[in-house]
């Protein structure tokens, strides 16, 4: 099964070794359980509290259930991530606060890290809501193995459009009876290095 957060098993089949050839006896009933909870390979599946049925039932004493084995598979986790905003810089580069998990189930503990992360917009230029791809994130929490993750994560900001201020030369004249000037000028630009 799926990692569910319990230890409960579901039975398949049941079978009898011992009953009389042409006998009606089947064991029924009883509640099936993995060793623990968690996740892994093989583990000892227990059947507790199965009966014998049928007409000749009663012509037989249910002496034990054998036990089996079964995996319990890890729940594939999504991470979302929240973005920065930041000024145009002329790249796609973009930082992230935090990011959480969908799919944890209601009392795991599984955090979602940020150590390592990088992160950036679908492309440098301005824009509001403008999608986010993480990498490099990861788990960690008491039932962290319980999950798997890819260590990616997606989010969204904005890029908003960055002030320049413009700085002009005029160039001298002699006095021609009007102020009219004549300028030359250049924008004055100052970028901004984003922080990972």
């Amino acid at each position: 099964k799926v990692y569910d957060g319990n230890n409960s098993a579901t039975v398949l089949t049941r079978s009898l070794s011992g009953a009389i050839g042409g006998d009606v006896v089947s064991l029924t009933g009883g509640t099936a359980t993995f060793s623990d909870k968690n996740v892994g390979t093989g583990k000892t599946v227990t059947l507790s509290g199965a009966s014998l049925t049928g007409a000749n039932a009663g012509n037989y004493v249910l002496d034990s259930v054998s036990t089996t084995t079964a995996n319990i598979t890890a729940i594939t986790l999504t991470a979302t991530v929240a973005a920065n905003n930041k000024p145009y810089d002329g790249n796609a580069t973009a930082t992230i606060n935090s990011c959480s998990f969908s799919g944890v189930l209601g009392g795991d503990t599984v955090n979602c890290d940020t150590t390592g992360y990088s992160a950036s917009f679908n492309s440098k230029d301005v824009g509001p809501g403008k999608p986010v791809s993480a990498s490099g994130l990861s788990k960690s929490g008491t039932d962290a193995n319980n999950y798997t993750f890819d260590g990616t994560g997606t989010g969204s900001a904005d890029i908003t459009a960055k002030t320049v201020t413009a700085s002009v030369t005029a160039s001298n004249k002699p006095y021609d009876g009007n102020a009219n000037a004549t300028i030359t000028g250049s924008a004055t630009r100052t970028w901004a290095r984003a922080r990972l």
